[in-house]
C-alpha cells in the first residue's frame, strides 16, 4: 500500500511572531519563515529535529534574513514578473475546444476536486494541515476523471493538465488555463514549460 506523501503545514498568527512552518517527506527537517517584529526583519531557516541545541550544535540552518522593506518591495516586484510571464507564456497563447477535440485531448482538473476522503487533516482551528496517512495513492489516482473538452465550460475549475490519448497511452501536453476576467481558454505548452523551468 502506497500511501500519500508525507506533508506538514502549520501557521502561527501571534502578533509580532507571525510564521509559516512546513515539512516535505519523511526526513528530519522542516523550514519555516517568520516575521519579527522586533527587528522588523523575514527570516528563512530550516531546523534538524534529531540535533539537540547545545553550545556546539545547532539545529537551524539560516537561509536569509531580510528587512521588511525589502522584502515587500522583492513581492511587489515578484507580481510584476509575475503578470509579465502571464502575459507572454499564457494570455498569447489562446486556444479553441475544437482543436482540443480534433487532437483526441482529455483534462484532469488542478483544482477544487472533491475526494471521498479528505487529502488532508485539518487541526488547530485550520493553522495546521497534515497529509491523511489513510488515503493511498491508489485510491487517489482511482477519483481522477478524464475530462472531454465539452465539459469543462460548466466545472468550476480555472487550470487543467491536458494529455493527448494515442495508441492506449496518455502524452501530456501542458497546462489549460480559464480565467474569469477574460474570454476563451488559454494553453501552455509543454515545450514551453520545459523551456522556463530550464531558464
Amino acid at each position: 500500500m502506497i500511501s500519500l506523501p508525507n506533508f506538514f503545514f502549520y501557521t502561527q498568527d501571534k502578533p509580532g511572531i507571525e510564521k509559516y512552518t512546513f515539512k516535505l517527506g519523511n526526513g528530519n527537517e522542516h523550514f519555516t519563515l517568520i516575521y519579527v517584529a522586533k527587528k522588523k526583519v523575514f527570516d528563512f531557516h530550516k531546523k534538524d529535529e534529531t540535533v539537540i541545541q547545545t553550545e556546539s550544535d545547532d539545529p537551524y540552518y539560516n537561509f536569509f534574513e531580510i528587512s521588511s522593506f525589502k522584502f515587500f518591495r522583492f513581492l511587489q516586484k515578484l507580481e510584476m514578473v509575475q503578470e509579465y510571464l502571464a502575459e507572454e507564456i499564457i494570455l498569447k497563447n489562446k486556444i479553441n475546444i475544437g482543436k482540443l477535440k480534433k487532437n483526441n485531448c482529455w483534462l484532469i482538473q488542478l483544482e477544487n476536486i472533491n475526494y471521498s476522503k479528505d487529502i488532508y487533516n485539518i487541526k488547530r482551528n485550520g493553522r495546521e494541515l497534515k497529509s491523511n496517512k489513510n488515503l493511498t495513492l491508489k485510491e487517489l489516482i482511482a477519483e481522477i476523471d478524464l475530462l472531454h473538452p465539452d465539459e469543462i465550460q460548466n466545472i468550476d475549475c480555472n487550470i487543467f493538465s491536458v494529455f493527448k490519448y494515442k495508441d492506449g497511452i496518455l502524452y501530456f501536453q501542458g497546462f489549460l488555463y480559464k480565467f474569469k476576467n477574460r474570454k476563451g481558454l488559454f494553453f501552455w505548452s509543454k515545450k514551453s514549460v520545459n523551456y522556463y523551468l530550464k531558464c
